[in-house]
């Protein structure tokens, strides 16, 4: 690579310029919900889905039933661990936790 005197710039200060990280461009403070309580609420819910799915194939209202408070049970699990600090923190939680604002 070519480089001229006073124009070498690292990796970081170019990807800081650019404001992309190493797997794309940065999205301030966005995990995109790649936390404990988002993945346990998903697989929870998912599971609650497939038994709900299961109860219409084989038309059954206890079935159905069952799977639709697993997926409730899901949604309230994801809660509660989100609320314990298992969640992602959101921008205004991340400024107030550095003492801006």
């Amino acid at each position: 690579m070519a480089t001229h005197a006073g124009s070498e710039r690292s990796e970081a200060q170019v990807q800081a310029q650019v404001g992309a990280g190493p797997h794309g461009p940065a999205s301030h403070g966005s995990h995109h919900g790649n936390s404990v309580a988002a993945w346990t609420m998903v697989i929870i819910v998912a599971l609650g889905s497939l038994v709900g799915a299961v109860g219409i194939c084989i038309p059954s209202i206890t079935v159905i039933v069952v799977g639709a408070v697993i997926v409730v049970i899901g949604l309230i699990a994801g809660k509660l661990l989100s609320l314990a600090g298992y969640g992602t923190v959101k921008p205004a939680d991340e400024e107030a936790s550095h003492g801006v604002g």
